[in-house]
Parts: C-alpha cells; sequence; structure tokens
C-alpha cells in the first residue's frame, strides 16, 4: 500500500513539472488498448464487456504505461538519472540524484566560505548549510578539532591576511582552495567557494566561483580517490547566494567534469551529483539526459 501511495504522489509531482511525458504515457496505453480491441474485433468473436471493466482496464493500462515508461525507458518518475555522453574519451560513470549524499559511501565535496571558518553559531557558519553539517555531525561539534586538522593543511597555501572579529581565521584563502580531511572511513574535500564578507560573515558567489571550485574540487579528486565514488552537492544553491537556478548548476558541473576529463585525463570511476529533494521540481532530468548525451 505505500509502495502504490509513493507511485501515486510520485505521478502527481511529475504531472506539475513534465505532464507532456505523462500524457504521452497515458495515450500509449491508450493506443496499446485501441489495437487490441481491433484485433478482437477482427477475430469476429463477439465478447460483451462492461463499460465499467472497460474504463477500469484502461486506467489500469494508463498507470502501467506511466509505471514503464516513469521509471524504466524515460526515468522521469525516477530519483536519479545517468547522464551518458556519446563521446568515448570519458569513462566516468556520471549521475543527478535527489536524496541525502551521506547515505552513499563516497568522496564528499564540501563547499566552505573562503576563510575555512569553524565556529557553527547561525552568524558565521549555519548548522543548516553543509559546512556546519559536517563539522557538527562527523566532527561531534568539535570546532577546534576541525579547526586545528584544517590549519594543518592550509599551512601550504597561500593567503590574504585580513582583520576580523576576536577569534575568527584572519586568513583569506583563494576561491577554489582545497583541503582534504578524513575522519573514519569519511573522507571530504573542502573547497572555499563563498567570498566572505569581514563584518557580516555573509557570503557570496558568482558562477565563476562555482565552476572553479567543480573544477578545483575534481582535480584534487583524482589525486585521492583512488577510483573510489565522488558525491558532489550542488554548489552555491544556498548560503552562498549565487542566484543561480539548480539545473544552471548542474550544467556548471557537468562542463567542469567534461573539461578536466579531457583535460587531465579520467577522474574517477563514478561521480554522483546530489541535489535535495526539494528541488525535484526545479529540475528537468528528462531534458539534462538529452542535453548531456551529446557532451560539450
Amino acid at each position: 500500500m505505500a509502495r502504490i501511495l509513493v507511485f501515486i504522489l510520485a505521478i502527481y509531482r511529475s504531472t506539475r513539472r513534465d505532464w507532456l511525458e505523462v500524457a504521452r504515457s497515458v495515450f500509449s496505453g491508450i493506443g496499446f488498448i485501441a489495437v487490441l480491441v481491433t484485433i478482437i474485433s477482427a477475430t469476429s468473436v463477439n465478447i460483451q464487456v462492461p463499460i465499467a471493466y472497460t474504463v477500469l482496464f484502461a486506467i489500469a493500462i494508463s498507470f502501467l504505461s506511466i509505471a514503464i515508461d516513469g521509471y524504466c525507458a524515460s526515468g522521469y518518475l525516477r530519483d536519479e538519472v545517468q547522464l551518458k555522453y556519446q563521446d568515448s574519451s570519458l569513462s566516468t560513470e556520471i549521475y543527478v540524484k535527489f536524496g541525502d549524499m551521506f547515505e552513499e559511501k563516497a568522496w564528499y565535496v564540501i563547499p566552505v566560505n573562503d576563510f575555512f571558518d569553524s565556529r557553527v553559531d547561525e552568524s558565521v557558519i549555519s548548522k543548516n548549510s553543509l559546512h556546519g553539517y559536517v563539522i557538527n555531525t562527523y566532527w561531534n561539534a568539535n570546532e577546534n578539532e576541525w579547526r586545528k586538522e584544517i590549519d594543518s593543511k592550509l599551512g601550504s597555501h597561500a593567503g590574504q591576511i585580513e582583520n576580523r572579529a576576536s577569534g575568527l581565521p584572519g586568513i583569506r584563502y583563494p576561491i577554489g582552495t582545497t583541503v582534504v580531511l578524513s575522519n573514519g572511513w569519511h573522507n571530504f574535500i573542502f573547497v572555499a567557494l563563498g567570498t566572505t564578507n569581514s563584518k557580516t560573515n555573509e557570503t557570496s558567489s558568482s558562477a565563476v566561483d562555482v565552476l572553479t571550485c567543480y573544477k578545483k574540487s575534481l582535480i584534487r579528486a583524482r589525486s585521492v580517490c583512488s577510483g573510489g565514488d565522488l558525491a558532489l552537492p550542488l554548489m552555491g544553491l544556498g548560503l552562498a547566494r549565487s542566484k543561480l537556478k539548480p539545473s544552471s548548476v548542474i550544467d556548471l558541473a557537468m562542463i567542469a567534469i567534461s573539461e578536466e576529463s579531457k583535460g587531465g585525463g579520467m577522474i574517477t570511476k563514478k561521480i554522483s551529483i546530489f541535489s535535495y529533494k526539494e528541488n525535484k521540481n526545479k529540475i528537468d532530468l528528462i531534458s539534462q539526459k538529452k542535453v548531456w548525451r551529446h557532451g560539450v
């Protein structure tokens, strides 16, 4: 029963977003019924079927057609889709998925601000950001420990000294700076995305910043993933304030994957681009699949 309700809910959401695809599936089912009726009529077999049964059969065939097309053919009901290139030089499997990327075992790319701040207090870092979530969840809200580990890796990166409030890091690092940290079997690539206002601590980013971060993250992933799965979030949509649409961010991620793969070789075997399920009505997976079938 629960699966039926989930299926009906998926159809409802898809009807709002992909109504042409749903309509095509329904008409395909109706076409099947028309062909079946024609065949039966041609056999000269006199079959009397009540109208109510005919209607129920038509509805059942329509739902079956939607299920087959939505999950197996076009894929507009699925929570993930594989984006395939015709270019055989790109051997990495690329998926776009809706859900929690931390449910998969992978290397996680985490965007942070350009000071690599560690204070999760809603003033500097929000607990609802990936940056704050990772510190609270995987470092048990031990901000000092995360700060210590980050600082030990940032020593090899050049930054710009700035005056900030007492207790906050005073070195601003270039957009795209990456730091690799591990906690147990969880592996992270932290990348500087948001440009921080030193007075308000608000961050901002642009399309160029997002593309830069994807490229720098992929370059780093190539050297550390050792063929393991890589999970990329949609960067810039939240508190990084890029004002980009989710579909545009997917395009930027795909461009980065394509360019870095062609320029530097295979990054890793599988890359998944994750978005929150709340963005499902804002992203047309069918269009994304069709567009990226031909690569860039």
